[in-house]
């Protein structure tokens, strides 16, 4: 079956449509012949890998069998005169001599295809509830419903699946459907209900056409415990079958690549359910989860992932240090992939913490170009992607990417946050107040979505309401030190530096005690006037790889610093890979196409 693909990929001042075999130049279209453009489509396609001179000949002249060596030669040398580029000191692509040829520049995905999927035609979108269970078993339900979410999302581009962020919410079902599918915007929906006595797994699943009022199909199944990913297969198979015909073309479910005991396979649903949570108070009883059933069965792929996710989680929260949960991440993102090359799930945070500790731009693009072919309703594959764009300085690009997660994951806090803290670097401010606003109307306790209202009110100098929610944001938080620094901050804008200046001393003087937040002291420093403390501070945040580091080229508490010499410095080792990183990339070793 026809996945999405990359159409429209960028290089330096080149754009190429790979629909359209066209070229750009900053805007202006460079004519290149057909040959040309399939030898330069090819290697932009696959960047950082060796593509042969046989593998290239495939491409270009398929199926006929000639001497092509000057062909080959002719097509590199136009596209190398197209590109400004040079045989000795190659910016874009490297010949191998007799070996191929490399593409060695960072790349950003601009557009995917939609698969065989008429352009016209309207997504349809299906939300798997929580299966009913009785008492304890309520969140096992839920990582059901997760894991067929999953499978359904690897189905076409055009089958868009509702998170589980957003599905969480109905696990009591105590909204009639109609209202469920109003606020997930679906047309169609999956419940069913589950029930383990002893050894033996009862599974009863439906799906409804609800504006229709119709029942579509119905299965029932019961089989030993141990069986339950099969079981997950086959209905999401008949579920795909179910559809009307001609909804979707005909395609082969892809399998659930992985297996553990039942009874191991319930801890990872608890642990997934404390991670699908995203809050402050969540991420370690997570990540303490999946390392117990990761001990239990190492050859279980998802829970490595899953401490992948947890680490992430943890280090963008400013709750452990960054480097440290970075590097744990990476580790267990390589485990999980040793098992399941393809798993969404490991791959994301792979490429978030390579982006954040290495400044792995090519990579971490790569990465979130495959998660989202392979499951185009991956709403954290988008979030990861919109902070990459946005890292990038291409804030609207970004503010698509989050918005398309917001569409996937309607529900969410976490992915309303996400899409309001787009809205503030793109300095839309009304915009991220609003979206935030929302984000409490989900969750009135989410300090991240009080902490958002505050900077953004601080943009548009409305400094009591900004000061209203970083005292809330504080209070939801627990006193968390990222919260206490921004409202030390909004203290020092309203000028109470009687109130800013011991939260300050509290937060610089707090080493042993926790991380420190860095990059907050540094903004609470340029504010009160001290310009060296807060390059000071702000060297050691980009050094300590928090993440908020990777947005100082576009963060607005910033202008006061661009220009000058410390600063610009700053920004350009951010939009530098680190020279540490090692040069074979583990995720192209571990096939795939990138």
């Amino acid at each position: 079956m026809d996945r999405c693909k990359p159409t429209r990929l960028r290089f330096g001042p080149f754009e190429a449509d790979l629909e359209a075999l066209e070229l750009f130049d900053s805007g202006e279209q460079v004519h290149l012949q057909s040959k040309p453009f399939q030898f330069l489509a090819t290697l932009i396609q696959h960047p950082g890998e060796v593509v042969t001179r046989e593998q290239m000949s495939h491409v270009l002249w398929p199926d006929i069998y000639v001497q092509v060596n000057q062909g080959l030669n002719a097509a590199a040398r136009k596209v190398r005169i197209a590109l400004s580029d040079q045989v000795d000191r190659p910016k874009y692509f490297e010949t191998l001599g007799s070996q191929g040829y490399r593409f060695i520049h960072d790349i950003d995905v601009l557009s995917w295809s939609s698969g065989d999927t008429n352009s016209t035609d309207t997504p349809i979108r299906i939300a798997v509830l929580p299966f009913q269970t009785e008492g304890s078993e309520q969140f096992y339900g839920s990582g059901l419903a997760a894991e067929l979410t999953g499978l359904l999302g690897r189905v076409h581009p055009r089958l868009k699946t509702v998170a589980p962020g957003s599905t969480f919410k109905f696990r009591k079902g105590a909204d009639d459907l109609k209202t469920i599918a109003e606020k997930l915007s679906a047309q169609y929906l999956v419940s069913g209900s589950f029930q383990l006595h002893r050894n033996r797994l009862s599974i009863s699943t439906k799906l409804l056409a609800v504006e229709e009022g119709r029942l579509v199909w119905e299965w029932s199944t019961e089989r030993n415990a141990d069986a339950i990913f099969n079981a997950l297969s086959e209905i999401a198979e008949q579920i795909v079958r179910a559809l009307p015909e001609g909804i979707l073309p005909q395609g082969v479910i892809p399998p659930l690549c992985k297996s553990t005991q039942f009874s191991n396979y319930l801890g990872f649903l608890t642990a997934q359910n404390a991670w699908y949570d995203r809050s402050y108070t969540r991420a370690a009883e997570a990540l303490a989860s999946f390392q117990k059933v990761a001990s239990r069965d190492p050859g279980f792929a998802p829970a490595h992932a899953g401490i992948a996710n947890a680490h992430v989680l943890l280090a963008k929260h400013e709750l452990v240090p960054s480097r440290p949960a970075y590097q744990a991440a990476i580790k267990a993102s390589a485990a999980a992939l040793d098992l399941s090359p393809e798993l969404p799930e490991a791959l994301v945070p792979m490429a978030w913490a390579r982006l954040s500790l290495e400044h792995d731009w090519v990579s971490a693009t790569r990465i979130y170009e495959r998660v989202l072919q392979s499951n185009p309703s991956y709403a954290f594959g988008y979030i990861g992607y919109g902070t990459l764009l946005l890292a990038r300085g291409r804030v609207d690009d970004a503010v698509a990417a989050m918005e398309q997660a917001h569409q996937l994951d309607p529900l969410s806090p976490f992915a309303s946050t996400s899409l309001s803290s787009a809205y503030y670097y793109a300095r839309r401010y009304d915009d991220a107040i609003r979206q935030a606003r929302y984000a409490l109307e989900l969750d009135e306790k989410w300090c991240c979505a009080h902490a958002l209202v505050g900077v953004s009110c601080l943009a548009q100098r409305r400094y009591s309401d900004a000061l209203t929610h970083f005292e809330l944001a504080t209070e939801c938080s627990n006193n968390d030190p990222v919260m206490e620094a921004q409202l030390a901050h909004a203290y020092a804008h309203f000028g109470k530096i009687s109130s800013a200046e011991p939260i300050l001393s509290r937060l610089e003087n707090r080493e042993g005690h926790g991380p420190q937040p860095a990059f907050h002291i540094a903004l609470i420093r340029l504010v009160l006037g001290d310009v060296n403390g807060a390059v000071r501070w702000l060297e050691r945040a980009c050094q300590d790889r928090v993440e908020r580091t990777l947005f100082i080229g576009i963060d607005p508490r910033l202008d006061i610093l661009r220009g000058t010499k410390h600063f610009e410095e700053m920004c350009k080792q951010v939009r530098e890979p680190d020279p540490r990183r090692v040069a074979q990339d583990p995720i192209a070793s571990r096939g795939g196409a990138a």
